[in-house]
């Protein structure tokens, strides 16, 4: 059966009567409210930034400015000191994890023998015989864990995983982190539901700014 035009026109209306409708009220507060989201897109994206991985690699004695080869290149460096393999493109992918025994950095900023007095610009032992950059790489044919990194900070300068060395093995823990901030979104959510039920979503709302 074909309901006619004037019969939906006349069920709108009554449907208007009884529950209002749309003026200029009603869309100060859906502006008001939507306005309020906002900041929870903003928290929403903020692990992207806070615990964004900036490019990385073991830390050596030649990335310390009191080192006699600070002046080497970033290539200089990989090529010599760390094990990867050559992409297509010719370029050489390095373990970032691994470095070579005797130029590793640990955390007190200590270095190993015989390479620790090369990379000391005041040593009373440095010898060009040993210490020539090609010459040093003679000596290191193992690579081993590493204790500290240096990182590419042209565009993030902190974040969590440089903050606290969320590298290699402890790269998990920022995953980690970001799981658990999205875990009190999802309780967040939960409670404010129970809270709507019991006390009303106006007052829920208003609580959920403060």
């Amino acid at each position: 059966m074909d309901v006619s035009t004037e019969r939906i026109t006349e069920l709108y209306r009554q449907l208007d009567d009884t529950i209002g409708h749309l003026g200029w009220y009603q869309w100060l507060i859906l502006i008001i409210l939507s306005l309020s989201k906002i900041d929870y897109g903003f928290n929403g994206s903020l692990p992207v930034f806070v615990a964004a991985k900036p490019p990385y690699r073991c830390k050596t004695c030649f990335d310390n400015p009191d080192n006699n080869f600070y002046n080497y290149s970033e290539s200089q460096i990989e090529s010599a000191f760390f094990v990867g393999e050559t992409n297509q493109c010719g370029d050489k992918i390095i373990d970032q994890c691994l470095v070579a025994n005797g130029v590793g950095v640990d955390r007190n900023n200590n270095h190993s023998m015989p390479i620790e007095e090369c990379c000391l610009q005041n040593s009373n032992n440095y010898n060009p015989e040993v210490c020539e950059f090609d010459k040093i790489a003679d000596y290191v044919s193992k690579f081993s864990d590493c204790e500290t990194y240096v990182f590419d900070n042209s565009r993030y300068k902190s974040t969590i995983i440089t903050e606290f060395n969320l590298f290699c093995s402890k790269s998990a823990l920022a995953s980690q982190s970001v799981s658990l901030y999205y875990t009190g979104f999802a309780v967040g959510y939960l409670i404010a539901g129970l809270f709507t039920t019991k006390f009303g979503k106006k007052l829920t709302n208003i609580m959920s700014l403060m």
